[in-house]
């Protein structure tokens, strides 16, 4: 019942959805430039403001639109085309990824399932690279104590040499991978607080919706 109300509800804020049978609908207006333009089912930003046809998939001229801004008043509002492309590209990617949280979990905690699931995975990583430090470290000390034995460099022998810079490299190399590991810990961590808190936020305007929508059947019933 969830995933139904909030479908409803995300196909009412999709910007640029199709027409509700489906059916795609071609938008277009004359370009004083290059004549016709046209795009499925949105209208052109170079048309906005300007007279312009809509079409069905078959060629037929379903509707007209008459101009609704003058040449200097549509000029002024192409200025602003490029920055409200990217709000409505914005908003489409945001409805996208809504959706996919909601197909991906039904409930909170199902969040919490595939968080621990994923930390148990990273942690594990580091429990195996901090036991592999740890051999490193035996290494690199065993290593050092045999390199204190030969105060000048130049004098230690070159097996003693590569024993130290193998085990001080190995030490790093296991360093460095918990540390990323830990790092994405942190990452998941705030990826999945995000992830629930936008969860939260979207059962609670679906809730809303459909709260509002049975008022509104409601009342048409009363009428």
């Amino acid at each position: 019942m969830k995933k139904i109300c909030l479908g409803m509800m995300l196909a009412f804020i999709t910007v640029g959805a199709h027409a509700a049978d489906g059916a795609i609908r071609t938008y277009c207006c004359e370009n004083e430039e290059v004549g016709k333009i046209c795009a499925d089912d949105r209208l052109p930003v170079v048309c906005q403001g300007k007279a312009h046809h809509i079409i069905d998939q078959n060629g037929n001229v379903i509707k007209r639109v008459d101009a609704y801004m003058n040449e200097a008043e549509r000029r002024e509002w192409a200025k602003n085309a490029h920055q409200r492309k990217k709000e409505e590209d914005e908003a489409r990617r945001r409805v996208r990824l809504d959706q996919a949280l909601l197909d991906t979990y039904y409930s909170e905690r199902d969040i919490d399932v595939v968080q621990k699931r994923a930390e148990r995975t990273v942690r594990r990583n580091i429990k195996r690279a901090t036991e592999r430090l740890e051999k490193a470290m035996a290494k690199l000390t065993k290593a050092q104590k045999e390199a204190k034995k030969y105060p000048n460099k130049k004098e230690m022998p070159q097996n003693v040499l590569v024993q130290l810079n193998t085990a001080e490299g190995e030490v790093l190399e296991e360093q460095t991978f918990i540390e990323s590991k830990e790092r994405e810990l942190k990452e998941i961590a705030l990826r999945y607080d995000e992830d629930r808190k936008r969860f939260r936020s979207l059962i609670k305007d679906a809730q809303a919706f459909s709260k509002a929508e049975a008022a509104k059947r409601n009342a048409e019933k009363k009428e």
